[in-house]
């Protein structure tokens, strides 16, 4: 097993839902997410281990907001 310390049945709980009226970002919120998301779209070449891989796909598949 790959991951021996991931429990295949866990179940993450529903997000929170949004706040009417506390929804917007800050400078410094969008800032960070932007460095975060710009450094993700850096990354090539990965090596990925099939398995793995597979139980990545088949879970966000399962899980529309995974990405969020």
């Amino acid at each position: 097993m790959i991951f021996p310390f991931c429990d295949r049945s866990m179940r993450f709980p529903e997000p929170p839902q949004p706040i009417p009226g506390l929804n917007l970002m800050t400078n410094e919120e969008k800032r960070l997410l932007s460095e975060f998301l710009n450094q993700l779209s850096n990354i090539r070449g990965v090596t990925r281990h099939p398995e793995a891989d597979s139980l990545i796909r088949q879970a966000a598949s399962t899980q529309p907001d995974a990405l969020y």
